[in-house]
């Protein structure tokens, strides 16, 4: 998941303790990287989301359709609680 260069590198220019002009560009564009990345997530966690409710709505709801109520299954299960 570690992409790209540790957060304060060695780099003096990157280094916030010396501050500048330079420092301030590169912490934008640190920033502008990590905003796409996370949009790319959500994205990502939206299909994965949409593609697991596909999926779970076409499997059949143990909810509505267990040995209790069919009378299929182990024959111990009905008189479980």
């Amino acid at each position: 998941m570690n992409q790209g260069m540790p957060m304060w590198p060695m780099n003096p220019n990157m280094n916030p303790n010396m501050g500048g002009w330079q420092n301030s560009n590169n912490m934008n564009q640190r920033l502008n990287s990590l905003e796409n990345q996370v949009n790319r997530l959500e994205r990502q966690m939206r299909r994965l989301e949409n593609r697991v409710n596909r999926i779970e709505s076409t499997m059949i709801s143990p909810r509505n359709y267990d040995s209790q109520s069919t009378g299929y299954g182990n024959s111990n299960d009905k008189y479980m609680m």
